[in-house]
């Protein structure tokens, strides 16, 4: 079933406890289709286009990140009708934080797939809120180097189709299946209409400015950090300093602690789509973080 409310689309699929699956920059929610599937059948699957990306229509204020989160949050909230379990991958996982943070009453629980609360890498550490900043490591926060993101935000104005051919390429980079991945994810997203290049411009922007570290002592919500051993966009070092930020300790192995408030685990053999990689594993991970007692 095809819900359009306000004009952001949103495919709902399956029943039982209500899951919404967000996806990440210059693609769609096709992403999610080849594990849709497994996945309702035991949680009713929403997944939705964000603003400017697939059948989502771009607005005044969408350029906003706060303003978009806001615009899917309350949209969820309106049709869903009950507290969810929330999953984004990558830009999708930062909005879903930011969500998270904002509308605690109704996400159940947190997924962050392939993502950080601040994608760039920077000499800052900010000081968390649950500690202090002797406590912190010296050295770089590890994530995407500034000028790479430059060089995708220049590509932007002269051709943003071949920019996103490139970015596929640069997420595949490290997974054994490379170029059978970027065939897939090429086709899943040729099934929607192309993302609007207001969108993708903001996305980059999102990526490149937004910072949730210093927020991440305010999340409420049990949560789970998903990452890629061979991601080149966000390294496998983010799990270990995303973690200094959380409101309580993190177990992190390549196993899942699913008994703990918030909880990491990485996949060794993908690179930033361990769902596409590893799908199996991936589904079977996410189902044992949400529901625990099953």
């Amino acid at each position: 079933m095809v819900q359009h409310a306000d004009k952001l689309s949103v495919n709902v699929q399956g029943s039982g406890a209500p899951l919404v699956l967000l996806h990440g920059w210059g693609l769609n929610q096709a992403i999610w289709f080849p594990i849709r599937a497994q996945l309702a059948q035991h949680f009713r699957v929403y997944t939705i286009d964000l603003p400017g990306f697939g059948e989502s229509n771009w607005q005044q204020g969408n350029e906003d990140f706060q303003h978009t989160c806001a615009r899917a949050a309350e949209q969820l909230i309106a049709s869903i009708g009950e507290p969810f379990h929330l999953v984004g991958w990558s830009m999708g996982g930062l909005i879903a934080t930011q969500i998270a943070l904002d509308y605690s009453t109704y996400v159940k629980r947190l997924v962050c797939v392939a993502s950080s609360p601040c994608f760039v890498a920077r000499p800052d550490w900010p000081t968390p809120s649950t500690g202090n900043m002797s406590a912190m490591p010296n050295g770089e926060w590890p994530g995407i180097k500034k000028e790479t993101l430059e060089t995708f935000r220049y590509q932007l104005t002269t051709d943003f189709r071949k920019t996103l051919e490139r970015f596929l390429a640069v997420q595949a980079l490290g997974s054994p299946a490379a170029r059978e991945e970027i065939k897939a994810m090429r086709a899943l997203l040729a099934e929607r209409p192309e993302p609007q290049p207001e969108a993708l411009v903001a996305g980059l922007r999102w990526l490149a400015e937004v910072d949730l570290r210093s927020a991440l002592g305010a999340l409420n919500v049990p949560s789970l950090h998903m990452y890629g051993r061979r991601d080149s966009l966000v390294p496998i070092a983010a799990s270990a300093a995303v973690a200094r930020y959380l409101p309580s300790s993190i177990g992190h192995s390549s196993e899942l602690h699913a008994s703990e408030q918030h909880s990491s685990c990485q996949f060794d053999a993908s690179a930033h789509a361990p769902f596409f990689t590893e799908p199996e594993l991936f589904v079977q991970r996410l189902q044992q973080f949400l529901m625990p007692d099953a």
